[in-house]
């Protein structure tokens, strides 16, 4: 099932939905015109002539003031047909008018909904641009605070134990030694672990050599850490993304792999970031167990934020999202951004 995170809309202007038959029914009126007005034409006629004739021939016994009626009864055919069809056809243009009328205001509603609805995704786009801008900001925050606070101190630690081993005299007790040495231990991996977090919420490689080369970092660190396969094809880029799109990438990679090594069960996993004329384009296909994304969605559980996420990541550098994904059948994400989208 492929999903593209699209919405039914129904316009509605002050209360009053669009008619949708009101083309329709403007065409119908169009076609069957000529019909109408023939059998009308053929009724009259058949009328006329038939109640004309016995009548004449009831009330004229003479052949030759029938013969003359007969030439009155011809124009007066003529005009009455003449005057009969006129209104016929006046009844039908006032029928479409009143028809062309209901759709011009229709159609200004619709236009006026359009705007609106314009409007208001700019102003949804704007906010998510925001948003994601904020968060990065405080995640940049976040990750100077661990390397200038959390990691000197870490540092600093490190760097006593090691004094103090070296001021303890070396006939001490072997316990103190080992204890000081698991103690390093603890914090040199404390400290790598820091080093993980802060190149999780902000990753430098990012801004030193750009998105192609963090996105196959990134497959790495994920193999490294799930100990699980990650297949990474990436195209280097002719230029540099803007730096919006380069994150909103990144980040959408990072949460559907994570989501792969967690969640999909998945024997395989692929990651491909490729460059076309109009844009980029990057994709991470699992064959894992899969889901259904319009039921997942729906959802307002925790785990379900990190779909919504990554939507909100492409809308607001003007990129698209899908998700095509079966029960058994696996799951791909694709992101997909274009120059003239942005």
């Amino acid at each position: 099932m492929k999903y593209r995170f699209q919405s039914d809309i129904f316009f509605r202007m002050g209360g009053k939905m669009m008619d949708p038959s009101l083309p329709s029914l403007g065409q119908q009126r169009l076609k069957s015109m000529p019909l109408r007005i023939s059998l009308l034409y053929f009724l009259i006629a058949a009328i006329y002539i038939f109640f004309s004739d016995r009548l004449l021939a009831i009330i004229i016994p003479s052949l030759e003031v029938y013969q003359q009626a007969q030439t009155y009864k011809g124009w007066g055919f003529v005009v009455i047909t003449t005057i009969l069809l006129y209104l016929a056809l006046s009844s039908e243009h006032k029928q479409l008018l009143r028809i062309h009328h209901r759709l011009d205001i229709e159609q200004q509603q619709l236009k006026r909904t359009v705007d609106q609805l314009e409007a208001a995704y700019r102003e949804m786009r704007e906010l998510a641009q925001r948003c994601s801008s904020i968060e990065e900001v405080e995640r940049r925050r976040l990750a100077d605070e661990l390397h200038d606070r959390v990691g000197q101190t870490l540092t600093a630690m490190n760097l006593n134990l090691k004094i103090l081993e070296r001021l303890l005299p070396q006939d001490s007790n072997q316990a103190i030694f080992e204890r000081l040495n698991e103690i390093q231990a603890l914090i040199a991996e404390a400290t790598s672990q820091i080093r993980d977090v802060i190149a999780e919420l902000h990753p430098p490689i990012l801004d030193d050599f750009g998105l192609s080369e963090a996105l196959r970092w990134l497959g790495e660190r994920f193999q490294k850490r799930f100990e699980h396969p990650i297949t990474v094809s990436c195209d280097d880029l002719d230029q540099k993304l803007p730096s919006t799109v380069e994150m909103a990438f990144y980040r959408v990679a990072q949460s559907a792999l994570d989501n792969a090594m967690r969640h999909a069960q998945a024997n395989q996993v692929h990651l491909t970031f490729h460059q076309n004329p109009k844009g980029v384009i990057l994709t991470i296909e699992d064959d894992g167990i899969g889901f259904d994304p319009e039921i997942v969605l729906k959802r307002r559980e925790y785990p379900t934020w990190g779909v919504k996420i990554m939507r909100e990541r492409m809308l607001a550098v003007g990129g698209q999202l899908s998700i095509e994904s079966e029960q058994g059948k696996g799951t791909r994400v694709i992101a997909t951004w274009e120059e003239q989208s942005a």
